[in-house]
C-alpha cells in the first residue's frame, strides 16, 4: 500500500503559493505616496490673450485646502511647471508635485508666476509683482475645471 501524503502536502503548498501570488497581484506594490494627483493641461497668457514674452515661466501651484496627510511629518506638496512654449501652453505631463509629470493635487491652487530669461535669471517688468509672490498672487485655478486657464494683467509701463 503506497501513501499519498507527499502528493497531498505538495498540493496544499501549491494552493497556498497560488493564493499568496493572487493576493499580491490584487493589492499591488503601492507607490508609497500618500497623495493622489491629477494631470490637467493649461495655458497662461495676459488677460487680452497675448502671450507673455519670456523665454520661460516658472509656475508654482500652492494647494488652497490640501487633503490631510496620513503621515504628520509630511505636508501636501506644491506643484511646479516650467513653461517654455511661446503661446503659453502648459502640457499636463510637465506639471510635477513629487515625481516628474505626476500632476497636482486635486482641487484649488494659488499660482505664483515668475518669468525667466535664457540664463535662468528672473526677468523684471513682464509680470506684475503681486503674481511673483506666493502670498499675494491673485491667480487661483481649480483642477475640477479640466484645464488650467491662467490670465494675468499686463504690468504697468515702467514697472518692475
Amino acid at each position: 500500500m503506497s501513501s499519498n501524503r507527499p502528493a497531498a502536502t505538495c498540493c496544499r503548498v501549491l494552493v497556498v503559493l497560488c493564493g499568496v501570488l493572487l493576493l499580491v497581484s490584487l493589492t499591488g506594490c503601492g507607490s508609497g505616496e500618500p497623495f493622489g494627483y491629477v494631470n490637467v493641461p493649461g495655458k497662461i497668457t495676459y488677460e487680452d490673450g497675448t502671450p507673455i514674452q519670456a523665454p520661460h515661466l516658472k509656475l508654482t501651484f500652492i494647494p488652497v485646502n490640501p487633503p490631510p496627510s496620513p503621515d504628520p511629518k509630511m505636508s501636501a506638496p506644491k506643484a511646479k511647471a516650467d513653461v517654455h512654449s511661446a503661446d503659453g501652453t502648459i502640457p499636463a505631463d510637465e506639471i510635477t508635485s513629487h515625481q516628474f509629470g505626476d500632476g497636482l493635487l486635486p482641487g484649488k491652487h494659488k499660482v505664483q508666476i515668475i518669468p525667466y530669461d535664457n540664463n535662468d535669471q528672473p526677468l523684471p517688468g513682464l509680470v506684475p509683482q503681486e503674481y511673483r509672490d506666493a502670498k499675494t498672487t491673485p491667480v487661483e485655478v481649480d483642477t475640477a475645471s479640466g484645464e488650467l486657464i491662467i490670465k494675468i494683467k499686463k504690468p504697468a509701463a515702467g514697472s518692475k
